[in-house]
């Protein structure tokens, strides 16, 4: 299915139908960094489901009449507009031919990781990063855990994108909603030891990190543990310690249940006896993930750059894997 596509394939051609995050990750990909497994639906699958709404009024899908005529407008235009994309059937194309996806080395998948990957029609690689971060944070991240069925479950993740918070961001964008290009990255969930964020910035480094997956800090339910160094000179990192009373953890799939069955429930939550979180990483682990970042600094060609980033287990229990799940350009301080 020419909708689904594999990211070490992309290329500058490829942006608009794959969006900023997609084609960030395929250029580290290309270049050797290490990227989590994964494929990215193009934006087609999204305009074909908008294609298949039934509109509520005359408008059919402008921004401007639902944005601009005052808050109780724009709530009610979005519960409809969520409400009928989420009626729309599975996306045929992809329900009659399936999702071949990428299996990662090391584990058997418990669980898919669905995130929007977006574009818009008037930006430029060549404008400066601030411009270019559309909708930043916006449209979380949707878990699961049955990938044979991502067909179904398509337009529930997209009807985010509907919201009363979200609408008015792409209506600075777009005149149309179908104006605003949604790719969907499908990823692995990782069996995460810990996770973070680092941001690359005129030679600093910033790291912060949770034990487990990064659900606990995205929920607001941990301060991560927070480091400062210079990108030259990681000896002298120090971490400010974080507090996390609850690890989430991927369940393991099994080769011997069907699929669904054994990641019917994909995510654990432990709590932890001593919620202080100290350094989640080794000096040799930080040093490593600030020479990644360096590398993704360079080959995306900016002056700053953020990545996000986890640890999971290989064979060698002292020396787990490090896999980018995200990057993108970083806005240089004024």
């Amino acid at each position: 299915m020419t909708w689904l596509r594999q990211l070490h394939t992309l290329d500058i051609a490829d942006l608009q139908a794959v969006g900023q995050k997609a084609y960030y990750l395929g250029l580290l990909k290309q270049q050797g960094l290490p990227v989590a497994q994964g494929c990215v639906l193009t934006a087609a699958a999204w305009h074909d489901g908008l294609g298949q709404m039934a509109w509520p009024d005359g408008d059919g899908d402008r921004l401007a009449p639902v944005c601009q005529d005052g808050f109780k407008t724009l709530q009610q235009s979005s519960r409809q507009w969520q409400k009928a994309l989420r009626d729309i059937p599975g996306i045929e194309a992809i329900a009659g031919n399936g999702l071949d996806l990428p299996a990662p080395d090391g584990f058997i998948p418990a669980a898919w990781m669905l995130r929007a990957s977006l574009w818009v029609d008037g930006l430029s690689l060549e404008q400066p990063a601030e411009s270019r971060l559309l909708g930043a944070g916006l449209l979380s991240a949707q878990i699961e855990a049955d990938w044979t069925n991502l067909a179904g479950v398509l337009p529930q993740f997209w009807s985010q994108a509907l919201t009363a918070r979200c609408l008015p961001v792409w209506d600075l964008h777009c005149q149309r909603l179908r104006d605003l290009s949604l790719a969907t990255l499908i990823m692995p969930v990782y069996p995460a030891l810990v996770s973070g964020t680092l941001i690359l910035s005129q030679e600093q480094i910033k790291v912060t990190a949770v034990a487990g997956l990064g659900m606990a800090l995205t929920q607001g339910e941990a301060i991560p543990a927070c480091c400062r160094a210079s990108s030259g000179d990681i000896t002298e990192a120090t971490w400010l310690p974080g507090f996390q009373e609850r690890v989430y953890q991927l369940r393991p799939a099994s080769k011997y249940r069907p699929r669904p069955l054994a990641s019917a429930q994909p995510i654990q939550v432990i709590e932890r006896e001593r919620p202080e979180l100290l350094a989640p990483l080794s000096h040799d682990q930080l040093a490593h993930l600030a020479q990644v970042a360096e590398g993704a600094q360079t080959v995306l060609g900016e002056a700053g750059v953020r990545l996000e980033w986890l640890l999971h287990p290989s064979a060698n229990p002292d020396q787990p894997t490090l896999i980018i799940t995200e990057a993108g350009p970083w806005p240089h301080p004024a």
